[in-house]
This record gives C-alpha cells, structure tokens and sequence, in this order.
C-alpha cells in the first residue's frame, strides 16, 4: 500500500536538500561573523558556549560581574545576528 504519491515525495526531497543547503549558508554566514569579533568578544563568547560555562563560572574567570558578563553576550549575541542577517541578504542580491 502507498501512502504518498512519487511527487510528493520529490518535492519533500527538493525541500529538505534546499533546507541543509541553507543551514549551511547560515553556518558559515556565523562563522564568518565570529571571525570579525574583537579578540575579547570572540574570548567571551568561546568561554561561554564552547565549554558550556555558566554565565557566573564565566564572570569569575573574566573578573567580571554577572551582570556585566550578561549585557556583553546579549550585545555581542545581537552584533551576530545583525552580521548573519546582512551577510545573508547580501547573499540572497547575488
């Protein structure tokens, strides 16, 4: 018994191939956008998510408050987006 016609299911297949060829695009549009952080936000940045330290585990090896350390990722995570999203519309007028 066949629950899906051969064409749905290319088209599913078109969807999913386009759907990896973007998170790819995407993935190299955020490493492009690491690269061009200050040596400190690119630092902050790697001791927080690479090695999954908490926010207060990161303060206490920065010197820095929690609070503060808090504000520097909010900024440095929007900087990011703003870098992905223009290098991506940049990609897309191409």
């Amino acid at each position: 018994m066949k629950f899906f016609t051969d064409k749905f299911l290319e088209d599913v297949a078109v969807e999913i191939t386009a759907g990896a060829d973007m998170l790819e695009t995407q993935y190299q549009a955020l490493a492009d956008c690491l690269e061009k952080l200050s040596d400190k936000d690119r630092d902050l940045i790697q001791r927080r998510y690479l090695s999954e330290s908490s926010v207060k585990s990161v303060a206490s090896q920065v010197g820095r408050s929690v609070d503060a350390v808090y504000k520097a990722l909010n900024r440095i995570r929007e900087a990011l987006f703003e870098c992905v999203d223009r290098t991506l519309s940049a990609e897309d007028r191409r």
